[in-house]
């Protein structure tokens, strides 16, 4: 008996630790690398988690991912350990040296360990499974802001205090206005590609030259509260509480991206893309082109507060009232059809016999779609606008078209457009278009199925459809309709 408890014991382990290696791979299933630039924004595949799914707060305030692979999301209803599916808190309740409850930012150094700023209460660090207060400044009410791992080991810790250099063995130094720093209030801290420390504050921002800071730019940035910092292969951005700047070598430009909003967070990925998140304002992508996204259909959701990086290559952006938003590369690219800067709704969609297809949208014609790009179909010089139901192609080319109150329309393999005046019916709705025996076109609509001559183009009513509304119909090699 001892000998199959023992036997039941191992398996019952084994496929626990299946089961944890399996919801482990999820991270890093949906995606191996960088998100492709290629694909515009909203081709991306996006899910959100929140309070439905375990979060204890809909605002996520920073993102890390610590050497296991879990990702750990900062909120101001405590710290998150999340692995894709599962989420699982950490309190003051149920974890004892963290100092509060409102994480405001968190960090993962060059050893591992996970540091984590709060709102008000300091500085706490995670080694070997438990978390550790940092004091930084004794008797005064810390809130940390930033937190970035420092070469050699240990965090740079920006707060309303002065920027803090704690080390891995615990030594703390602080920074302040007799180190440089424009004010004492620190709002960030970024380090660059060489291993430069970048310092925003409430008033301005300075670059550390070896003990200090210098400060830099100071006529442009004397009033502005520097919110974020990215310094990557890419160049330096800087976002301010008004506006978003880039330097370029021993100057700083504005640039035109939601001027007058807060630029909360700045990422350049690993595949060179350079993202910015806007409270309120949503996320915009600045290189290699500029887009934009809304992480919702609600004003929450275009908050962004921090954006992340994951080791395969996904994008996470955390938001204000929306949770935590996951951008990758999935399987099925969408596509979108653009007129006059609005996605159109789409109807029918035929083969082109190459490589490409033809979109019918409503109401603003017919889009040619192919690896070169979205091209929309034109009469006479002038784009081809009507409502379209239905597309046929033709033999050597030709494209029938069924629109809603114009009958059917013949796009001829040199490209021009003919109006064929039918069919016969009150509304000329021709919702559906199918071959029939014979040779012959099906056009049925708002009174029945015609059969369409393609040489005369000539209309016939099919006996017995007569009143018939239709909405789809075909045709079977034995001419039953």
């Amino acid at each position: 008996m001892r000998g199959c408890e023992d036997r039941r014991g191992r398996a019952a382990a084994a496929r626990v630790r299946l089961s944890l290696v399996a919801v482990a791979a999820l991270l890093l299933a949906e995606s191996a690398s960088a998100l492709d630039p290629s694909r515009t924004i909203d081709q991306y595949t996006r899910r959100t988690w929140s309070l439905e799914q375990g979060f204890p707060q809909s605002t996520v305030n920073d993102i890390a991912q610590d050497r296991d692979g879990y990702l750990w999301v900062a909120t101001f209803g405590g710290l998150v350990r999340f692995d894709g599916v599962r989420t699982v808190v950490a309190t003051t309740a149920n974890e004892p040296g963290l100092p509060s409850d409102r994480i405001t930012a968190l960090a993962v150094d060059e050893a591992g360990d996970l540091w984590v700023g709060t709102e008000k209460d300091g500085l706490a660090v995670r080694r070997g499974g438990r978390f550790e207060r940092v004091p930084l400044a004794a008797g005064r009410a810390v809130s940390v802001g930033r937190i970035v791992p420092a070469n050699g080991g240990g965090v740079w810790v920006a707060t309303n205090k002065g920027l803090f250099r704690v080390t891995s063995a615990g030594a703390v130094r602080r920074f302040g206005f007799e180190d440089g720093l424009p004010d004492e209030a620190g709002t960030t801290v970024a380090r660059g590609p060489n291993g430069e420390v970048w310092v925003g504050t409430l008033k301005g921002l300075c670059l550390f030259e070896g003990d200090r800071c210098v400060p830099r730019f100071q006529e442009a940035l004397a009033r502005e509260s520097v919110l974020s910092i990215e310094s990557g292969r890419s160049g330096t951005f800087i976002g301010t509480s008004r506006r978003l700047f880039e330097v370029t070598g021993d100057s700083l430009s504005e640039l035109p991206v939601r001027p007058g909003n807060p630029v909360r967070a700045i990422l350049e990925d690993s595949a060179g893309s350079v993202w910015a998140g806007f409270d309120p304002g949503g996320l915009v992508r600045l290189r290699p082109r500029k887009e934009s996204l809304g992480l919702s259909d609600g004003p929450a959701g275009d908050s962004v507060k921090s954006l992340f990086e994951d080791r395969e290559g996904n994008l996470w952006v955390g938001s204000t009232g929306n949770g935590l938003v996951k951008l990758s590369d999935g399987r099925a690219v969408g596509i979108g059809i653009i007129a006059n800067g609005s996605a159109l709704s789409t109807l029918p969609v035929a083969g082109d016999g190459k490589d490409g297809v033809f979109v019918g949208t409503r109401c603003e014609g017919v889009a040619h779609v192919s690896p070169s790009g979205v091209e929309f179909l034109s009469e006479k010089g002038a784009p081809y606008r009507e409502c379209v139901w239905s597309l046929l192609p033709g033999d050597g080319g030709d494209l029938w078209i069924g629109t809603f109150g114009r009958g059917v329309v013949l796009r001829k393999r040199d490209g021009t457009l003919e109006r064929l005046g039918g069919p016969p019916s009150p509304g000329r709705i021709v919702r559906a278009l199918a071959r029939g025996s014979g040779g012959g076109i099906l056009a049925g609509g708002d009174d029945g199925v015609f059969r369409v001559d393609p040489a005369t183009h000539a209309f016939k009513r099919v006996a017995g459809t007569e009143g018939l509304d239709v909405s789809f119909l075909d045709a079977t090699a034995d001419g039953s309709l």
